[in-house]
């Protein structure tokens, strides 16, 4: 009987335990979901669940009441605008994209406390109406992004990237300029700017914002990459330019692009600096061109002067300043080319054959003077000799040209504008009169 009754206080003391144990238990789940609860409607942006077994209590029991206070509202609103915003950002259908989004603005609008994640769902709708070439609304959505938050600096920064990648230079230059004043130590913005500097041939300041960058983060290897480009093609500096490379391969050797221009430096490096010569060499044919015509002007211009008393008789001749002029410009002209250095020789025959057409242009411009300025009696053939000189040096401008369109014509295919030019110099000095013109 004793033992009976022992082992019944055992199983009654063991039950009160067991009782008190569970109380305690519920109770401290009750303590967490409420810290749950009161956590998560208290943040505005939609965090990942922090205690998802807790979330789903809270959510079972809201769901088995008639009426929510403002809080338990704002609670079951806001996992549903969570849920339907990450269904959005996964769902592969545009249209369906776009309803998902705009249930989220709206139940978002019912509470302050989660309006601003709306914030960045006008961001996403403009990004996705971006990907379906509707760019009228993703610009409205931008703009409701830029001025629901206009100390933000996300919706501008996007909204520069568009303007950027669409060649509206100007405008992403001041949206990137104001990402920078609201934050400058963006990086993205900073080295976007710089690259659109670059792509204006803005050299000093593309290097001053890729600069800015590595003050920024000194292991960026893009921005290496990208002063590495300006000194080569802004300054021609080939030591710089490569030791930026390599610096962006130190900092990440999985770099693909700094290693990729580093594998065909020098045959790049060769091809620019042929590319600057041919450059130069048709910038000195637009010179030879127009100090062609002003030649021809100046001796149609240039008249002559006759004795007062024997009228038939020529004394002298108002030379036209034209043709001093002219040779002017044909001087500068073989100056600028003698100083070239040409890197092959292909381009070096193009020089020669130009510098003679200079040296027969010069020498017949100077006989032309002579031919003003001799008295009758010691006239030798100036004027005939001037015209046969300007008539070989056509001839040679000929043949230059021709070699450069063939030149032209391999390395420079895509350049409509430049193959345009010599087709229209070979014309002018194949249609018009040998000699001055």
């Amino acid at each position: 009987m004793k033992i009976s009754n022992m082992i019944f206080g055992l199983v009654v003391a063991f039950l009160i335990f067991a009782g008190i144990t569970y109380a305690f238990f519920l109770h401290q789940k009750k303590v967490k979901d409420r810290e749950v609860f009161t956590s998560y409607i208290s943040k505005g942006d939609f965090n990942t669940f922090v205690n998802q077994s807790a979330m789903d209590r809270i959510s079972a029991r809201l769901k088995k009441k008639t009426r929510l206070d403002s809080d338990e509202q704002l609670f079951v609103d806001k996992i549903k605008a969570q849920r339907l915003y990450w269904k959005a950002l996964m769902s592969k259908d545009f249209n369906e994209r776009i309803v998902l989004f705009r249930r989220c603005l709206e139940i978002n609008g019912r509470h302050p406390s989660l309006t601003p994640q709306n914030y960045q769902i006008y961001i996403d709708m403009a990004e996705s109406y971006l990907t379906e070439k509707m760019d009228d609304m993703a610009i409205k959505y931008f703009d409701n992004a830029i001025n629901m938050c206009p100390q933000k600096s996300k919706a501008y920064l996007s909204k520069a990237v568009y303007y950027y990648r669409n060649n509206n230079d100007k405008e992403a230059e001041k949206l990137y300029k104001k990402v920078i004043e609201l934050n400058e130590e963006n990086i993205e913005a900073q080295f976007w700017l710089g690259q659109l500097y670059f792509l204006q041939c803005r050299y000093p300041e593309a290097k001053f914002q890729f600069n800015k960058v590595i003050l920024i983060d000194p292991k960026y290897s893009d921005a290496y990459v990208a002063l590495g480009r300006v000194y080569f093609f802004g300054e021609k500096n080939y030591e710089e330019a490569k030791a930026h490379l390599n610096k962006a391969l130190e900092i990440d050797p999985k770099n693909n692009e700094a290693r990729d221009i580093l594998n065909v430096f020098d045959v790049v490096k060769a091809k620019y600096e042929n590319q600057g010569v041919v450059e130069e060499l048709i910038v000195q044919l637009r010179t030879y061109i127009e100090a062609n015509n002003m030649l021809a002007q100046g001796v149609e211009q240039t008249t002559p002067v006759y004795n007062r008393y024997a009228p038939d008789v020529i004394i002298s001749y108002n030379v036209s300043p034209k043709i001093q002029m002219a040779k002017e410009y044909f001087e500068k002209c073989k100056k600028a080319i003698s100083r070239l250095r040409t890197p092959n020789t292909d381009i070096e025959d193009m020089r020669q054959k130009f510098l003679m057409a200079l040296d027969n242009r010069i020498e017949g411009t100077a006989l032309f003077f002579k031919g003003y300025s001799v008295k009758r009696s010691d006239y030798t053939g100036e004027w005939e000799r001037a015209y046969e000189k300007g008539r070989i040096g056509d001839e040679y401008v000929v043949e230059f040209i021709s070699l450069l369109k063939l030149y032209v014509k391999n390395y420079y295919a895509s350049n409509v504008k430049i193959q345009q030019f010599i087709d229209d110099s070979i014309k002018y000095f194949t249609e018009k009169s040998i000699g001055a013109r």
